[in-house]
């Protein structure tokens, strides 16, 4: 559930309420919040008076209504102790809106559950972490070190490292790199800028790799004068999708990150 907003318009006309009303709608469709809902709130009323409406009908009581006291105060999600059971069966069935609610067929409904349980997140962030733990390992013990002399050696980008640092201690770097950069992912799911910043290391660390697919001798190799990728072609590839994996997680990380500012945390 992306939250519940309450907007109180006070002496507000109808049109007025529905000018702010769909400006602040496309405020929040901006910023990533899909399907907001709207509470009216009347004259000393308590909490479980509250009336949950959709956007639309919202507006509709609006006009039919005008003397509802209404604020432009919105509120951040309503979840706390001891909010009484009208309330829970409300938060209930908003959050089971999900698109799974909507599909129709099986192959849908099992592309709306992967959705509704972010598999997408979950599955790209952890690989991404036992990735970069595992080959940042690896890079500083000498056989990793020695594996990528010939790539980072051939880069046009990365090749003054070795020159600088020298193999060893260059491939422990890199190692080291990678190792923080997997802990800036694990304090993402903590405090999502973590992982924010973690995510724009990666994309530079991929976007190099990257490039040396197409530099490296030996990444292709000629089969009856067609030019297919070797298995070290094939090896490098995957990080251009580890690139686009570094994008996703800038934005799934980032939205977290929105949400938390939104509510003043």
């Amino acid at each position: 559930m992306t939250g519940m907003f309450a907007f109180l318009i006070p002496g507000a006309s109808a049109q007025e309420s529905r000018i702010k009303l769909q400006a602040e709608r496309e405020i929040l469709r901006r910023r990533g919040v899909v399907d907001p809902f709207y509470t009216i709130r009347y004259p000393n009323e308590t909490l479980r008076d509250r009336i949950v409406l959709s956007p639309e009908d919202f507006l509709r009581s609006a006009e039919a209504l005008p003397g509802l006291e209404k604020s432009m105060s919105r509120i951040a999600r309503v979840i706390a102790p001891n909010i009484d059971d009208h309330v829970d069966a409300t938060l209930s069935q908003v959050s089971s809106a999900g698109p799974s609610k909507s599909a129709k067929s099986s192959l849908t409904r099992l592309a709306a559950w992967i959705n509704d349980h972010n598999v997408p997140f979950r599955v790209t962030s952890i690989g991404m972490i036992v990735m970069l733990l595992w080959a940042g390992s690896y890079k500083m013990t000498a056989p990793g070190a020695e594996g990528i002399i010939p790539l980072v050696s051939n880069s046009p980008l990365i090749w003054w490292h070795f020159k600088l640092f020298g193999p060893y201690i260059g491939s422990d770097l890199i190692g080291i790199t990678e190792i923080a950069v997997a802990l800036f992912f694990v304090a993402g799911y903590f405090r999502p800028k973590a992982g924010v910043i973690g995510g724009l290391i990666t994309t530079v660390m991929f976007f190099i790799t990257s490039t040396m697919v197409i530099i490296t001798p030996g990444a292709t190799i000629s089969v009856h004068d067609i030019r297919y990728m070797s298995f070290l072609g094939l090896f490098l590839y995957k990080d251009v999708i580890s690139l686009g994996v570094s994008f996703y997680l800038i934005s799934c990380f980032g939205n977290k990150a929105i949400l938390l500012e939104n509510r003043g945390e």
